[in-house]
């Protein structure tokens, strides 16, 4: 698991622990020097991941195995709230754009979405298999889609918790990426297929052979006009929606996240 930086990169936030893949502790380092801010001991089992929201406040930290995640404030160290999905393990836990707002999942077919600070629960979202792989929000935080690493992936309305499209791709999703504007939905899937959607009908828009191999990363341009994709065989592809297409080979690492940079 990457460990994150907080935005703006004054922070870094560790998983730490004695057995092999299990942790119980959290640490955050201050940048230059490297100052340990807050210990946390609050987890019952290894934590699962751990992300920063958008702004820097706040760490969301995912406990495997009593389904919670914990919300944490990052200058006190002090817990927020803990989550309470009830059903099974949580697989993610991912902070909306304004940082406001927080989707989690169960290992049944429901996720919610929450009030970051409080807890207070918003709307779930439940469509069977659909639910409990990866969440992504749109930059409005007016759409958020789920899968389950199955062929389908749906779009939902954050504000009421209704189904807006339903997705069915060629193939089992691997990775999942929203247009900076929020009309085009980008699914790449294991047979290294990518797929661009309508955000609002759920109709497919474009149909791109990428890869040879399951697609590990994908995301627009700030611009909207080209996606980045990596596979799992280590080929980077950025291509213009409307044009050419560039590939890199990248020797010696595999390939799990890739992002344009913010004026690119």
């Amino acid at each position: 698991m990457p460990a994150p930086f907080r935005p703006r990169f004054s922070l870094l936030a560790l998983v730490l622990g004695t057995v092999l893949l299990s942790s119980c502790f959290g640490l955050w380092w201050r940048w230059e020097p490297w100052v340990v801010l807050h210990r946390m001991a609050a987890h019952d089992w290894y934590v699962a991941d751990i992300n920063f929201s958008p702004d820097g406040r706040l760490l969301a930290s995912l406990d495997q195995e009593n389904a919670k995640v914990y919300v944490w404030d990052v200058e006190t160290g002090q817990r927020c709230t803990a989550l309470d999905n009830g059903i099974g393990t949580s697989s993610y836990a991912v902070f909306s754009s304004d940082s406001s707002k927080i989707a989690t999942s169960s290992a049944g077919d429901l996720a919610q979405v929450w009030e970051a600070r409080t807890g207070k629960p918003l709307v779930a979202l439940e469509h069977e298999g659909c639910t409990g792989g990866d969440a992504v929000w749109s930059p409005d935080d007016r759409w958020i889609i789920t899968h389950d690493y199955s062929d389908t992936a749906v779009i939902w309305c954050t504000r009421t918790g209704n189904t807006q499209a339903v997705i069915t791709c060629p193939d089992r999703i691997s990775a999942v990426a929203i247009s900076p504007d929020g009309t085009r939905v980008a699914t790449g899937d294991f047979a290294g297929g990518v797929c661009i959607w309508d955000t609002q009908t759920g109709r497919c828009l474009q149909a791109l052979d990428m890869h040879r191999n399951d697609i590990s990363a994908l995301a627009f341009s700030p611009d909207g006009r080209s996606i980045v994709s990596a596979c799992q065989n280590r080929f980077l592809q950025v291509t213009n929606l409307d044009g050419p297409r560039a590939t890199f080979f990248v020797t010696g690492y595999l390939i799990h996240e890739a992002h344009f940079g913010p004026n690119d």
